[in-house]
């Protein structure tokens, strides 16, 4: 076979070997590509939050990456992203340790950072900011610390139940129902207490000379606070709601929405009631009993009720306390005396 004929016949086996060495390194390629992407989604960090309890039309903005999406139920929120509510909208953005934060129309709110510290107990740290807008935030006890910028103060929360406004006149309304906060501006710093509140503050007032008692609150009470349970059957309460002067215990006649809570697993209520003329509302809710294996309930059902709209900063949370009796597995204590050790059972 003559040099030229040798040459022709490896024309096909060159080109396939070629063909299948550019197939290799695509392959290798392909799967450098999806073993990277994982690790990218890593380095830009966890969800801090979610969004829940979605009315109308919300925006979830990332300046990182300049894009908008649109908010929905259970939608993820991460550090450097901005919810902006519409003009009819409210929206709850829920943090991964219970902490909540109901934000109502026309609101401007700003994640700017969410750390979790590696200590004994599981805790948070939050930087966020409002520009613009009302909320109501409800923070966890012991589990956070949390700062919340607005343009005309600083406000420091934990363990607490607050509402806080920001008008475009340049003022703020903050309004405390549980716990205490420290309220900093350009000129002075205060620390405020459960029932208390700053009306209509600028970044240069005197805090001090602007603090006074909350106004308003809501008032809730049933027929019965103690629950029997021993007959496993569900129990059917009805629940009065009344905004309240918080000096006089007068009525205080406002309409408007209120939304209630409950960390109890077994209550059917609505998720919201509306105050009537006489900013009175009486409803029905219905508990069952509480599930025999669960070791972490204490006996006592709370159920919480907060305005649940912007122009009510004046009107503290109302909280209602009921207990349950008979309702829990009975727990027997074991005495191991060789090995000296007693366990509940």
């Amino acid at each position: 076979m003559s040099e030229e004929k040798c040459l022709v016949s490896q024309k096909p086996y060159l080109f396939a070997h070629t063909h299948m060495k550019r197939v290799l390194i695509l392959l290798l390629a392909g799967l450098t590509l999806s073993i990277a992407a994982p690790l990218w989604a890593q380095e830009e960090g966890s969800a801090i939050a979610t969004l829940s309890k979605v009315e109308g039309y919300v925006e979830v903005f990332s300046e990182a990456k300049s894009k908008t999406r649109r908010g929905r139920e259970g939608l993820m929120l991460f550090a450097g992203e901005r919810v902006n509510t519409g003009k009819d909208s409210k929206v709850t953005v829920e943090f991964r340790d219970g902490s909540t934060f109901r934000l109502f129309r026309k609101t401007d709110f700003l994640i700017e950072e969410g750390i979790e510290q590696q200590t004994r107990e599981r805790s948070f740290i939050y930087q966020l900011s409002m520009k613009l807008g009302s909320l109501h935030g409800r923070m966890k006890r012991g589990m956070q610390r949390t700062r919340l910028r607005t343009p005309t103060a600083i406000v420091g929360v934990k363990g607490t139940t607050v509402r806080i406004t920001e008008t475009s006149k340049g003022q703020a309304t903050i309004g405390l129902s549980e716990g205490k906060i420290e309220v900093t501006n350009a000129v002075s710093s205060i620390e405020l207490k459960a029932g208390q509140w700053l009306p209509e503050i600028g970044r240069t007032d005197e805090l001090d000379e602007k603090i006074s008692k909350l106004p308003n609150l809501l008032f809730l009470k049933t027929e019965e606070y103690e629950l029997d349970f021993s007959d496993k059957h569900s129990k059917q309460l009805f629940i009065s709601i009344q905004m309240e002067d918080s000096q006089s215990g007068k009525m205080t006649k406002r309409t408007g929405p209120v939304r209630l809570e409950s960390e109890y697993y077994s209550i059917k209520m609505p998720n919201q009631v509306f105050l009537d003329a006489e900013g009175f509302i009486r409803f029905p809710i219905e508990i069952d009993p509480p599930r025999m294996d669960d070791p972490e309930f204490n006996g006592l059902i709370q159920i919480r009720a907060n305005m649940d709209d912007i122009g009510f900063d004046d009107v503290g949370e109302g909280m209602m306390v009921l207990r349950v009796v008979n309702g829990q597995r009975k727990r027997s204590l074991f005495i191991d005396p060789k090995n000296d050790r007693i366990e509940k059972r």
